[in-house]
């Protein structure tokens, strides 16, 4: 009974892989969230301003330029 139980509970776990895939969607997700939450709390604070303007994109920008494969 506990071998049967032990094998059925194995079974049921998600790989290493899967749960790594997982955890980097989860990070991908966050943080296009709140790159996304940035750029429509600063447009809603200054309607003036294009998306292209907006602080957080600009920051983006700027940090792209420092690698050089991104040139």
């Amino acid at each position: 009974m506990v071998e049967n139980k032990k094998k059925v509970q194995k079974a049921q776990q998600p790989s290493l892989f899967a749960k790594q895939l997982r955890i980097v969607f989860y990070t991908v997700f966050i943080c296009i969230t709140i790159v996304l939450l940035a750029v429509t709390l600063d447009l809603v604070i200054n309607p003036s301003k294009t998306w292209t303007e907006s602080l957080a994109i600009r920051w983006i920008s700027e940090k792209r330029e420092m690698f050089p494969f991104f040139k």
